[in-house]
């Protein structure tokens, strides 16, 4: 099932829908799974484009992606 983020989101749930996102985007990266990654930030940074946490991951997951560091 496919959660929608929309206006009547309370920033309460979008809070830990945040969190939920840039947990698995940095469960991702450790799993050598950069692409997954990169859209688990996206989510996260389309509710909260301040994440820093995030916006750090997506420097990470580019960097394996140059680097050809992912999981096969």
């Amino acid at each position: 099932r496919r959660l929608v983020h929309g206006p009547r989101l309370s920033a309460d749930a979008a809070a830990l829908a945040v969190a939920a996102h840039a947990n698995r985007a940095e469960a991702l990266l450790r799993l050598r799974d950069p692409r997954a990654a990169l859209l688990e930030c996206r989510a996260a940074l389309l509710l909260d484009p301040a994440h820093e946490k995030c916006r750090a991951r997506v420097l990470r997951a580019d960097a394996m992606i140059a680097r050809g560091d992912v999981s096969e």
